[in-house]
């Protein structure tokens, strides 16, 4: 029986062929493990300074702290003065004296004109001359075009300055209301009406504190003056005072 006998040279050639290969995977691992090593570093060395604590705070001069604590304390001052401010009527619309009559309602005052659908009631006492200052308050549960406010006659006609519920305000002088929208005007509760006027006969009309007209009033010496009614309004009232100089 014949044995076969390898071929030196086949033996040689894989032998050959064996060892290279194994030469080129062992520097490969080596270098990959150096790669992964320094890779590892670099990251450590990058956490390490990016939560690292800032000294910025300590390295800052007293000047400067102190420098931020006076700004911080002049802020707060001024917060609080603002508040006083406020609180006492700073910001209040002027009024042309102080307080000289006031009454709780209308209620009670004598008919003095009825025109159209507006109906007139008169103050129990007039006023001598500008300037003045009228501030009424109520509420109005009536109709939706019933309105109110004030009436004013001087010697040729008579001033109605009135806002109904739907939020529209008239200044007119003859028997028909003339309507313009008012965003500042309340479709329920409270509505505030402010006039103020001035010796040379200019006036300001206010509701709720926000400016709504501004012009001429021609009032004459011992002003009539009271309440204007339209289309019977349902009026719950909350203040009505009058401001003159002493």
């Amino acid at each position: 029986m014949r044995r076969s006998v390898p071929s030196p040279t086949s033996e040689f050639a894989e032998a050959e062929c064996v060892v290279p290969i194994a030469a080129m995977i062992q520097p490969h691992q080596r270098a990959v493990r150096t790669q992964d090593l320094t890779n590892r570093s670099v990251k450590k060395l990058f956490i390490q300074k990016a939560y690292r604590p800032s000294d910025t705070l300590s390295n800052t001069p007293p000047i400067l702290w102190r420098f931020a604590l006076v700004m911080m304390f002049l802020v707060i001052l001024s917060g609080i003065g603002l508040v006083a401010w406020l609180s006492i009527g700073i910001a209040n619309p002027p009024r042309a004296g102080s307080l000289s009559w006031q009454a709780e309602s209308a209620e009670g005052w004598q008919s003095w004109q009825k025109s159209g659908d507006f109906e007139l009631f008169s103050a129990p006492l007039a006023i001598s001359s500008p300037p003045f200052t009228l501030e009424l308050t109520a509420d109005n549960s009536g109709a939706n075009d019933s309105a109110w406010g004030v009436a004013l006659q001087n010697s040729e006609y008579i001033w109605k300055i009135v806002v109904n519920r739907e939020g529209y305000l008239s200044i007119n002088t003859d028997e028909r209301p003339h309507w313009a929208e008012f965003m500042h005007i309340r479709r329920s509760g409270d509505n505030k009406l402010y006039l103020d006027t001035r010796e040379d006969g200019t006036a300001t009309i206010r509701i709720n504190d926000e400016i709504a007209w501004a012009g001429t009033l021609q009032l004459s010496e011992n002003i009539t003056w009271g309440v204007a009614q339209y289309r019977n309004p349902t009026l719950l009232w909350k203040a009505i005072d009058l401001y003159i100089p002493q």
